[in-house]
């Protein structure tokens, strides 16, 4: 803060306050006290008269008069500041940085100026000076603005921990991928932010590890989410990723799927982790049964496409499998991979809504057909027009719908569904 800045701030607050106290405690400011252009202000300095005469002078002499109180020395505790009736009712004046930032802030914690000192490097720059002000609160202490200052290098709209992790993988996806070091996270180590961020994450999600990296703690979060969603027990070449407890981990990556500014993001970084894992190996040979929540892997879509298929194969006249596909169908259609109503460019979820919706078809034609099985032979030809004008036209309608869907899916790749045909 400048001379000239000093003034005008000084000027300011005396319209307001008649005694203003300053304590200087790095002497950064003694030479242009005597220059100060205040007007109608007395200059003291309790240092050199001593505190009873400035007390004297304030309440006695001149009770009208406006004072500067000027100490080269720390704010006294309460209990050996001679001045502090008259403190308590005036106004402390601080003109270093870390104190201007405390004030500029909002913050109620005087004592927060050293923490302020710590980040002074992050107030370097206007722009993040700017973001982290709007996520200040006055009753903010040293927790609160680190995670917010983590908040503003991440790039997140908030300063929750969950907002600022997806922000951070969103960067990385954009940014190469599974191998890159997203530029948030760069800055986060820059401000020496990164054990607060672990420290956050820990808490959270209960993620830690002797060397935690952002692919690290992704692997975890996601084998965490497809172990939570599985109803079998995680494949034991999984469980070493495994977060206990697991909930945040779900709660964060079903808002990371719902987000349509971030989806695609983790589209991308869920296919690259797949591969790296090859998910497909682990879960490929569980049941349906087991897999019908999961959606954290693409791949898991195949597998219950595969799974469902096969069932309605083996499935007979007096058989509830044809009922249980048809709902599951529907289900996985309402699902992250096979929702028509979700826009994407990276995966095409027309094409497995298709094969999912071929699949239902196919199992309502069967179901119709099994429910037909006393067959024409004692019918009139009048009465099998009439039964075919009610319902049996069915049989027409779910067999072109399936035929229909299944070509939508094998024009995108997925010719799956061929010995339904």
């Amino acid at each position: 803060m400048n001379k000239v800045q000093i003034e005008n701030k000084l000027n300011e607050l005396f319209k307001n306050y008649r005694i203003i106290f300053w304590n200087d405690s790095e002497s950064e400011f003694t030479e242009v006290l005597s220059d100060l252009g205040i007007t109608d202000v007395e200059i003291l300095c309790p240092g050199d008269i001593g505190q009873f005469k400035t007390k004297y002078l304030i309440e006695i002499e001149n009770p009208n008069q406006k004072y500067l109180i000027y100490s080269k020395k720390t704010e006294p505790k309460y209990e050996d500041d001679w001045l502090l009736d008259i403190r308590l009712y005036s106004y402390q004046f601080r003109a270093d940085r870390a104190s201007m930032i405390v004030a500029d802030l909002g913050l109620r914690e005087h004592y927060l100026c050293d923490h302020i000192k710590k980040r002074s490097a992050f107030f370097a720059s206007k722009e993040r000076y700017s973001k982290l002000k709007h996520f200040i609160r006055p009753d903010d202490l040293e927790r609160e603005i680190d995670r917010k200052m983590i908040a503003v290098c991440s790039g997140s709209d908030t300063d929750t921990i969950n907002d600022i992790v997806c922000a951070l993988f969103y960067s990385m996806s954009n940014e190469g991928g599974l191998n890159a070091t997203p530029s948030g996270w760069k800055n986060v180590e820059k401000f020496d932010l990164n054990d607060i961020f672990w420290g956050f994450v820990y808490e959270t999600f209960c993620y830690k590890s002797d060397n935690p990296t952002l692919r690290d703690f992704l692997t975890c979060l996601f084998v965490t989410d497809l172990s939570m969603a599985l109803h079998c027990d995680c494949p034991v070449s999984l469980k070493q990723f495994c977060i206990d407890p697991g909930a945040n981990a779900v709660i964060l990556l079903n808002a990371w799927r719902d987000s349509q500014k971030k989806m695609e993001a983790y589209d991308k970084l869920s296919e690259e982790l797949s591969e790296v894992l090859d998910i497909e190996h682990h879960v490929g040979g569980l049941t349906i049964e087991a897999l019908q929540d999961v959606q954290t892997f693409f791949i898991s879509e195949k597998i219950c496409a595969i799974r469902l298929k096969e069932k309605i194969l083996k499935a007979s006249s007096n058989d509830d499998q044809l009922h249980e596909v048809i709902n599951c169908a529907k289900k996985r259609c309402d699902m992250h991979w096979a929702n028509r109503n979700i826009s994407s460019d990276y995966i095409s979820r027309e094409a497995f809504a298709s094969v999912y919706s071929a699949i239902e078809y196919m199992a309502e034609f069967l179901n119709l057909k099994y429910s037909k099985s006393q067959g024409f032979s004692s019918l009139s030809q009048k009465d099998i027009y009439h039964r075919y004008v009610k319902e049996d036209y069915l049989f027409d309608q779910l067999y072109r719908l399936f035929h229909e869907c299944a070509a939508i899916a094998a024009q995108k790749g997925w010719n799956i569904l061929k010995e339904l045909a």
